[in-house]
């Protein structure tokens, strides 16, 4: 049992993330979701001064997840995500460099995060700033009676400011 609560201990996004920012929490989650085999655990990243949310990442075995949540809103409020299922890459392997590709990106560069309301969805797409502009991580959309944020007009870009900076 002890070998599997450490198992994050090995894990290569605990370790990059901790080779940037060494004073990050690893917190085993209280509930087993069921697409993840073994124990599983999370890192919330503190929020850099001047953005309007925070990412978390999920992880354990299995199926990970990246997701954000608004700094001003409900904990509950439903936001941008990026699932990373094992049904869309060819191994684990696969999945992990993905996975640890996509926390590089969200750490190092700006972001930011769309919020299109449409007549029976609300659509969510998170952009990094790249040198050659901003490039898509991941979007989706959620049917409009989720508990989303309220927005104004039928469009919000909320910001983050990168995590940190290029030594």
């Amino acid at each position: 049992m002890e070998a599997e609560l450490n198992s994050h201990l090995s894990d290569p996004v605990v370790n990059f993330v901790r080779g940037l920012l060494p004073s990050v929490v690893v917190e085993a989650d209280a509930k087993q979701e069921p697409s993840v085999s073994g124990q599983s655990y999370h890192i919330e990243l503190p929020p850099p001064s001047g953005a309007d949310y925070c990412f978390t990442l999920w992880l354990g075995s299995g199926e990970k997840q990246i997701s954000s949540r608004l700094l001003n809103a409900d904990k509950a409020s439903y936001f941008w995500y990026r699932p990373f299922e094992e049904a869309e890459f060819r191994s684990a392997e696969q999945l992990s460099k993905a996975f640890l590709e996509a926390v590089e990106l969200i750490v190092r560069h700006n972001t930011r995060i769309e919020q299109k309301r449409g007549l029976f969805s609300n659509h969510f797409k998170c952009e990094y700033e790249s040198e050659s502009g901003w490039k898509r991580l991941y979007g989706h959309s959620a049917l409009r009676w989720i508990r989303a944020p309220k927005i104004t007009g039928r469009r919000h870009v909320y910001q983050s400011p990168r995590l940190v900076r290029e030594i």
